[in-house]
């Protein structure tokens, strides 16, 4: 099977540290982009990035429109902004939008099944709603691989939930094994569940 070159991840409340684990997990020679997108107060400036990068051995930055798409970095979703993928680049739509969250994990994670197939890693992490669902299920149903944050070790239960109730759940992992599964499932082989 051939190596996946995308990873998107979403969480919401609770996701913070969960994020800090699984980047400091990552290894420095990961051949993917890695993609983040996660709830915050649009007031709040975003340390995201600083926070990542301190955590982890990959560099991390906020996505900026029209940039092109390099393997090893880290992109964040600034707030207030969607972050949809195209294939090669990421771009930013800071429109009003109707949807309850922005940025959506729904509109990283679709568009990323939509232009990598079969070559992403989708994950989701903690949450207070189900963002993020219908595109783990964009994503399963792609062929790439999904990973949802094990109910039990999340600080809000429902958006892992919502992604096992669809069918989109691969991997139900704890936190601890998250990070590795990424690491498996981006070289091509297939993790342990």
């Amino acid at each position: 099977m051939a190596g996946r070159g995308i990873v998107v991840i979403g969480a919401s409340a609770g996701g913070v540290q969960v994020l800090e684990n699984i980047v400091g997990g990552l290894a420095s020679d990961l051949p993917a982009a890695v993609f983040v997108v996660l709830h915050t107060w649009i007031k709040w400036p975003s340390v995201l990035p600083a926070i990542l990068a301190r955590s982890g051995p990959l560099s991390a930055e906020h996505a900026r429109h029209g940039a092109a798409i390099r393997r090893g970095m880290i992109y964040v979703a600034p707030p207030d902004c969607d972050l949809p993928v195209e294939r090669g680049v990421m771009r930013l739509d800071c429109k009003a939008s109707q949807r309850k969250h922005r940025p959506s994990i729904d509109i990283l994670f679709q568009s990323a099944a939509r232009a990598y197939n079969a070559g992403v890693v989708g994950v989701l992490l903690s949450g207070s709603d189900n963002d993020g669902s219908a595109g783990m299920l964009e994503i399963y149903q792609s062929g790439g691989a999904t990973i949802v944050q094990d109910p039990l070790d999340s600080q809000s239960t429902q958006m892992p939930r919502s992604a096992i109730r669809n069918g989109s759940a691969g991997h139900i992992l704890k936190i601890a094994n998250i990070s590795g599964c990424i690491g498996q499932l981006v070289l091509g082989g297939e993790a342990a569940a």
